[in-house]
């Protein structure tokens, strides 16, 4: 496995562990009852730990699987990319600021939320090529591209 993919599994494998973690120490250390407020009218919806690992999981694969194609079809992949995930980080706290919820719960999601934005975020970024122009590729920047 080459150094890219390693770097790239081992964040994908830290942004499903934090948020674990981070529920873990929240829900039965701590007590917090992790509910949202289901807009349909029903009764809340409790955060669970599967809930929390499988969307973990769907934005880490879709961080990494966006980054591989945008590397595979522009010299701009970092930057666009990087635009892309700091903006999806951002828009995803906005349910958090209107939502009915407890303060602890808005507390404990917003905490996961950046988890899983510093384990992937940065990690992806380092080992996407940069993309400068007039600039030429080093033999690590081409297996890099290939990640």
């Amino acid at each position: 496995m080459s150094r890219c993919r390693w770097v790239r599994s081992l964040a994908v494998t830290a942004s499903v562990v934090l948020p674990a973690l981070i529920w873990l120490v929240a829900v039965p250390l701590a007590g917090c009852d992790l509910r949202v407020a289901d807009p349909s009218g029903r009764p809340p919806l409790r955060v669970g730990l599967g809930a929390v690992v499988v969307v973990a999981v769907m934005v880490a694969v879709a961080g990494w699987g966006s980054l591989a194609l945008l590397e595979r079809f522009t010299h701009v992949a970092r930057a666009m990319w990087l635009v892309a995930a700091l903006s999806v980080f951002l828009v995803s706290f906005l349910p958090l600021t209107g939502s009915a919820a407890a303060p602890s719960t808005r507390v404990v999601l917003g905490l996961m939320h950046v988890a899983v934005a510093v384990a992937l975020i940065p990690a992806m970024a380092v080992t996407s090529p940069g993309g400068r122009r007039g600039r030429s590729v080093t033999a690590q920047e081409s297996e890099t591209a290939s990640c």
